[in-house]
């Protein structure tokens, strides 16, 4: 995420990335409205802009591991594993996929 979008308050990061989005609607920064949004607690969204985001990036680590959290957030826990073992399978260095699917098998009980 650019700097300078760290700064803005969640309403005014979503209303900003929501305006990215729509200016090019291809954009790969999906990734980020959706992270907003499920910070925001809106998950719903969240997994409707991955799953669009994906249709056109389907090789974004960052957009699967979007997905998986915003999954994770709605308690649908076998497909937000999923979605986290595919942002591993891409970019098998990125910490933050194995955090959140060690976190889930936790909570699922599998160890």
């Amino acid at each position: 995420m650019p700097a300078a979008d760290v700064n803005k308050n969640p309403a005014e990061l979503i209303a900003h990335l929501e305006g990215v989005l729509s200016a090019e609607p291809g954009s790969e920064r999906f990734w980020e409205l959706a992270d907003a949004y499920t910070r925001a607690g809106r998950f719903p969204e969240a997994t409707e802009v991955c799953r669009r985001g994906l249709a056109l990036h389907a090789n974004s680590a960052r957009g699967f591991l979007a997905l998986g959290r915003a999954l994770f957030g709605i308690g649908r826990l076998n497909a937000a594993a999923g979605s986290l073992r595919r942002a591993i399978d891409l970019e098998p260095d990125t910490p933050e996929g194995y955090r959140l699917l060690g976190e889930l098998l936790l909570r699922r009980g599998i160890h």
